[in-house]
């Protein structure tokens, strides 16, 4: 029998004492318990029903350094990836409104299984969350390098054109006009999902 991992280790640093204390109290909350169940979902500032209680939390932490000042959120086999996400929002809502927390994390298997190892990575702000894997990036990349027949080129030289145009004809930044095709990649790419 073979077991599959996740895995990740990651710093947020800067803990005052006023986070640690909050930080140490939801983490501690007893989902069990119904009123302490209702205090973590008003710190989560999430409904029952938008909230998997088993396991609260399904990660590993600890607030450590001198005064408490470092929290270190870690896995060594499995996690939720909800109960991180909502946690560390509700946190920079409060504490850290600015924040851009990232993280990666790998895919392991205890045996040498095909398609069992890969990594990912998240961005978590205060009201937004970016992620992605090894796998969708794969596809992607072999997606790109599949050879392009006639009328797929033909799509292409026109969005080219265009390209060009709206960079020489109006005062869109390259970087601004990255950004919405990068956005528009990433649509296509779920609608054809």
């Amino acid at each position: 029998m073979a077991n599959s991992y996740s895995q990740f280790s990651e710093i947020i640093d800067g803990i005052t004492p006023e986070m640690a204390a909050w930080i140490e109290t939801v983490l501690r909350l007893d989902v069990e318990d119904d009123d302490e169940l209702e205090k973590l979902l008003t710190e989560l500032g999430v409904s029952a029903d938008q909230f998997e209680t088993q396991c609260w939390p399904d990660f590993s932490w600890t607030v450590e350094g001198a005064n408490k000042s470092s929290l270190w959120l870690y896995c060594e086999e499995s996690y939720t990836e909800d109960h991180l996400v909502l946690f560390l929002q509700a946190f920079f809502r409060k504490f850290m409104p600015d924040y851009v927390f990232s993280m990666t994390g790998a895919a392991t298997c205890s045996k040498p299984r095909v398609g069992e190892f890969g990594g990912w990575w998240l961005v978590v702000t205060k009201d937004s969350l970016q992620g992605g894997d090894t796998w969708d990036a794969t596809r992607v990349a072999c997606k790109a390098l599949e050879p392009m027949s006639d009328e797929v080129r033909s799509q292409v030289s026109r969005i080219e054109t265009e390209i060009d145009f709206i960079l020489t004809d109006t005062n869109v930044e390259p970087k601004v006009l990255a950004e919405a095709l990068r956005r528009l990649a990433a649509s296509a790419e779920e609608r054809d999902a």
